[in-house]
């Protein structure tokens, strides 16, 4: 069976690379979160949601090869805090990685600035010091999640006396609803949780 893995970047299809759209459309079953595959509902392909790995393997190790391929949809880029890490070795199957467009990548375009000068920090499951990213570098990307809002982020960093540090939010990357917020940390402390 041949598996894609592939990075559906920010989620607006409009985004995905050709190479992506290629691999969606020679593969009969999609795998992924909801969000993922809500545009694809109407394409006639078998949809299965979910994003966890025993699923997915579990799923692949029922097929033939005639049944497939099947494309795994994960978001942002396979190599940028991805579900793509803990499907390298689906057991039985040939594995392409199909690399996508990562938020960070997506957000510094929409900032107008860089972002090889960025210092990442993930609070998507995991407790990764933001205070101290923030006090060491110019410029932090940080992935949120979970309880981690940016107003909770935001509240952390005023906490530690940098209320007055620059903040830009962005919720809803490359939806039509999408928002781009600037500040300061402490401009953003009671704004309420953001799911994207």
């Amino acid at each position: 069976m041949h598996v894609y893995i592939i990075g559906t970047g920010p989620g607006n299809p409009a985004l995905l690379t050709g190479q992506a759209k290629a691999a969606i459309e020679a593969s009969p079953i999609l795998v992924g979160d909801k969000r993922m595959l809500a545009p694809f509902a109407a394409s006639g392909k078998r949809l299965v949601a979910t994003y966890r790995r025993d699923d997915i393997c579990q799923l692949a190790a029922s097929l033939s090869d005639e049944d497939g391929p099947m494309a795994v949809l994960v978001s942002g880029d396979v190599g940028f805090f991805s579900l793509a890490a803990l499907l390298t070795d689906i057991p039985g199957c040939t594995v392409t990685r199909i690399a996508g467009i990562s938020s960070l990548v997506y957000f510094a375009a929409v900032l107008q600035t860089t972002w090889n000068d960025a210092f990442i920090v993930s609070r998507h499951g995991r407790r990764e010091s933001l205070v101290a990213a923030v006090r060491q570098h110019r410029k932090v990307f940080v992935l949120t999640g979970g309880s981690d809002s940016p107003a909770a982020l935001c509240r952390e960093l005023c906490q530690a006396g940098l209320d007055t540090v620059s903040v830009a939010i962005g919720c809803d990357l490359s939806y039509d609803n999408e928002t781009i917020l600037r500040g300061t940390a402490a401009d953003f402390t009671d704004r309420p949780a953001d799911s994207l």
